[in-house]
């Protein structure tokens, strides 16, 4: 049981000895690395013109059921009318 108390006491000597001998202020730190350089922000995103809205719109699901709405629309005033 001394030999525990023993080792106990002489690991708390060490680790109170340990940060008074960190904590000199002659010692130099070893390398600190350099902050690494934060990532640049990305370009302002062009805003697409309106034509490219229309034509990714056409290209969509909505866009073709749109599509066949309006000419079934016109075919349907066409044929009334003739």
């Amino acid at each position: 049981m001394r030999r525990a108390l023993g080792a106990l006491a002489a690991g708390i000597v060490l680790a109170t000895a340990a940060p008074a001998a960190a904590a000199e202020p002659d010692s130099k730190p070893e390398h600190v690395p350099a902050p690494k350089p934060g990532r640049e922000p990305a370009p302002p995103r062009r805003k697409p013109s309106t034509t490219e809205e229309i034509g990714d719109f056409l290209t969509s699901r909505q866009g073709k059921a749109l599509q066949r709405q309006v000419m079934r629309g016109v075919f349907g005033m066409l044929r009334k009318k003739f």
